[in-house]
């Protein structure tokens, strides 16, 4: 029996077999997939396009269909490499993307790799450049078999992550599944294998564990986890943790926020003499990574800015960092709905971009309810300064750089 379930569009998703691979991988499925790439598979058309080549391909319709729509959306994770990858749904929505990989990969030059959870190979394809010597294993039948595709030349093997299968002199890659029905886990003891065991198994090796960015941090630690502790953002968004082993941390860091659009990363070991004043030129809103990490003082003492308030992380100084978005101020309000209306609107603003923290709005029903109607861009950012008795709201009418 073909185990299926079905994408958000009530699309069915077929559960790959090794017999499926060995025909998409063979002459005849190479040829098929060529003739699938030449058809849209739109929303649109799909269902007719399916059709149409049901009549050609009978039962292997499905696997030719699924692949072909799952290295389109891989394009955007890897480049143009993963045209010819294999891949299941779920592997791709976990797989991390090209520049984060291939980040990792410069961490560990010239280190002998095992990906002990190796799935489809996409960690493999980038430390193949980089490591002295890398090798890939997985439980998953089925996604090792993609793996021995999309990476051909790698060593693989069928193996449990919880049972090593290489020496301690080898840093182990650990990526357990953070998902279930397309739902993410954030407990570390949910995962799959779960970071508990993982650490009683690995414990006084070099490891790099990989985890969803929403992860609880307190209870990685509470786990004994005594290493460095690393969020990674790329284009504007932040794509995970990584759970890098003292062995493996940087001098003194446990906390770091890597920012790979700017090159730059910032550690809980750089200072953060960071002072609380009134607004200067511009409000700043760090990088999701440098938030999630808890480093937005490091990262304000670092490009001369100061705090709002000390338990916001909107910051604000009088030049804006190199490469990063800010929001010059124009005006500060009272935040009222008539009071922003009037301002608003004696600025000739229409579209209107709202940022709250600390405060209890929502900027969609805020948007509406202010009925704006004019020409130009600006931007509100909301957000409680002070404490206890002495805590208020403000609203301050900004332009954005960009």
């Amino acid at each position: 029996m073909v185990l299926q379930r079905h994408d958000h569009r009530g699309q069915t998703l077929l559960s790959f077999t090794r017999a499926d691979v060995a025909y998409l991988t063979g002459e005849a499925g190479l040829a098929a997939l060529v003739e699938v790439g030449a058809h849209p598979l739109t929303e649109a058309t799909l269902l007719a396009d399916i059709a149409a080549l049901r009549r050609r391909f009978a039962d292997r319709t499905t696997a030719l269909v699924q692949t072909t729509v799952l290295r389109r959306k891989a394009v955007a994770k890897f480049g143009e490499r993963a045209t010819d990858w294999l891949f299941t749904d779920e592997a791709l929505q976990q797989a991390t993307t090209a520049e984060v990989t291939r980040y990792r990969a410069r961490r560990l030059t010239g280190r002998v790799v095992h990906d002990a959870t190796c799935s489809i190979g996409t960690e493999l394809a980038a430390l193949r450049d980089t490591a002295d010597y890398v090798v890939g294993s997985d439980l998953d039948e089925v996604r090792l078999a993609m793996a021995h595709h999309n990476v051909a030349g790698v060593p693989l093997c069928r193996a449990d992550a919880l049972r090593p299968i290489v020496g301690a002199q080898a840093v182990v890659i650990l990526d357990p599944a953070r998902r279930s029905g397309g739902r993410r886990r954030f407990d570390p003891r949910a995962y799959t294998p779960p970071l508990d065991e993982l650490g009683t198994v690995y414990r006084g090796r070099a490891t790099v564990v990989k985890c969803a960015p929403g992860i609880d941090f307190e209870a990685v630690r509470a786990l004994g986890f005594d290493g460095e502790i690393e969020v990674i953002s790329t284009g504007g968004s932040v794509r995970e943790a990584c759970l890098w082993s003292a062995e493996l941390a940087g001098p003194g860091v446990r906390q770091r926020a890597t920012v790979l659009d700017l090159g730059e990363d910032i550690t809980d070991a750089d200072p953060d003499d960071c002072r609380t004043a009134a607004p200067g030129r511009w409000i700043i809103d760090p990088d999701g990574a440098v938030v999630r990490a808890g480093l937005v003082r490091q990262y304000a003492a670092r490009h001369g800015l100061w705090q709002l308030d000390p338990d916001i992380a909107y910051l604000t100084g009088d030049q804006l960092p190199a490469g990063m978005r800010g929001f010059e101020i124009i005006d500060r309000v009272a935040l009222r709905e008539k009071v922003l209306r009037q301002t608003l609107s004696a600025l000739d603003c229409g579209p209107l971009e709202i940022l709250v923290r600390g405060v209890d709005v929502d900027p969609d029903v805020l948007r509406r309810r202010l009925r704006l109607s004019g020409s130009q861009s600006l931007a509100v950012v909301i957000l409680r300064m002070g404490a206890g008795t002495a805590s208020r709201s403000a609203a301050f009418i900004c332009r954005a750089s960009r």
